[in-house]
């Protein structure tokens, strides 16, 4: 993908890594450098990397709280190992019954949440974090974006999704994404 390109909706919300709904509501607000063209919104993918990494750096530490839950060790510990080394500070939980109460305990600033897991889905969980914290960032992790689950889960608010498998540059993308979503206010910059 071209630095310079003009992305649409859908593109931006590919490349962000976000719903489409989501990039809408965003531009609609002004949350996310955007332009109307011909009554649609229109991103440039160079103001967006800027507009991230604007916001990335304004992060006092950097570090936040992040909850992993996965039924899957190995892909907690996958988690820890990318995170920590940023300074965040990690909480993993292999049991969705636990899920929400550590996440009560912790107040994480975000969540990665298997969408899969044995005794409870993640949308069960999803769907508690969301009675607490409306404004609680929470990444779906699954090997099935095309399940009825996610659209279960769409009931209970925006959210990302992460498709396994997993890499490195996919969870720094995520969180470069969601701090630069999450706090930064923007205004409608111009396409030119």
């Amino acid at each position: 993908m071209e630095k310079n390109r003009v992305l649409t909706l859908k593109e931006a919300a590919a490349y962000l890594q976000l719903g489409i709904p989501t990039i809408y509501r965003l531009a609609q607000a002004g949350r996310i450098p955007a332009s109307k063209v011909g009554g649609q919104w229109r991103f440039r993918r160079e103001v967006l990397d800027a507009w991230m990494d604007a916001y990335a750096h304004r992060e006092p530490n950097g570090k936040k709280t992040i909850l992993i839950v996965d039924d899957e060790p190995m892909i907690g510990e996958f988690f820890k190992g990318c995170l920590e080394r940023e300074g965040h500070a990690i909480y993993i939980v292999e049991h969705a019954r636990e899920a929400f109460q550590r996440a009560r305990d912790v107040n994480p600033d975000l969540v990665f949440l298997d969408l899969v897991m044995p005794e409870k889905s993640g949308v069960e969980v999803f769907r508690e974090l969301r009675s607490w914290r409306q404004d609680l960032p929470v990444v779906l992790i699954t090997g099935y974006p095309d399940s009825a689950l996610m659209d279960e889960a769409l009931a209970y608010g925006p959210f990302m999704v992460m498709k396994k498998p997993l890499s490195v540059e996919d969870i720094r993308g995520i969180l470069r994404t969601l701090f630069a979503v999450s706090g930064h206010r923007m205004q409608n910059a111009p396409l030119s």
